[in-house]
């Protein structure tokens, strides 16, 4: 669902909120779907939600490119090649003002995905409790799960985000700064002090369920990172079961 508030149809005219909830966008079976899920690209937009969606085999499955963007509690997939170019394989192109929130993203070895979230120029963003899971095999600077250039922007605030990269040692890249799987103290001094790079204990990725066995390392005391367990959302983006 789409909701627009005062949003004029005028070239180069303000649109006020939209709000973007509870869908499941999928990219076409022969892996050949390039374009965003969610892409903005031209006028004003003040404010953007997304919330409670399921991205799957979408490349991006958001580009923010301008504005305000709030982008909480959503699944993100990729479990297959796509026929896309190397500054596409990713799940969130980011060059706008964002907050990325209790999300999961996670790439098979089977997908050409090699970021979670790509920040280019972002401004004065804030990401908090993602689970980043992905299988990369490339050695390009790209093929991180957080890829973070400052570039005319700002650097994001990072709180409490859990990366997972099993195929390759990738972790993070940090405007210049690459963090590995044994770089995890370093990392936390720099950025994010609650980081943890840890396998996230899906209870079966293979088979689209993203819920967190009861021993997650993501299931924290006084929070658990990754999409929320909402269990009064159809299809819950938990569970991409019932997504047909």
């Amino acid at each position: 669902m789409i909701v627009v508030h005062r949003s004029r149809s005028f070239p180069g005219e303000r649109c006020d909120e939209i709000r973007i909830y509870q869908n499941a966008f999928t990219g076409n079976n022969d892996g050949t779907y390039t374009r965003p899920g969610i892409g903005y690209l031209t006028g004003e937009i003040e404010d953007m939600y997304i919330y409670n969606n399921t991205f799957t085999n979408v490349s991006p499955a958001i580009y923010a490119y301008s504005g305000n963007f709030k982008i909480e509690d959503n699944v993100f997939v990729a479990n297959k090649p796509l026929n896309i170019d190397s500054s596409l394989k990713t799940f969130i192109r980011q060059e706008a003002t964002a907050i990325i929130k209790n999300n999961t993203f996670y790439a098979s070895s089977d997908s050409t995905i090699e970021t979670g979230i790509w920040h280019n120029n972002g401004k004065q963003s804030e990401y908090v409790n993602n689970i980043i899971c992905l299988n990369t095999k490339s050695n390009n600077s790209y093929a991180h799960p957080l890829y973070v250039l400052k570039g005319t922007g700002d650097l994001p605030t990072v709180f409490y985000n859990a990366i997972d990269n099993p195929n390759h040692q990738n972790r993070i890249y940090w405007d210049g700064t690459k963090y590995g799987v044994a770089d995890l103290s370093g990392w936390r001094n720099a950025a994010d002090a609650g980081a943890l790079f840890v396998d996230p204990f899906f209870k079966d990725a293979g088979k689209g369920d993203f819920s967190l066995f009861g021993s997650s390392p993501c299931i924290l005391q006084n929070r658990t990172l990754g999409a929320y367990q909402n269990t009064d959302i159809f299809p819950s983006p938990k569970d991409l079961r019932t997504i047909k």
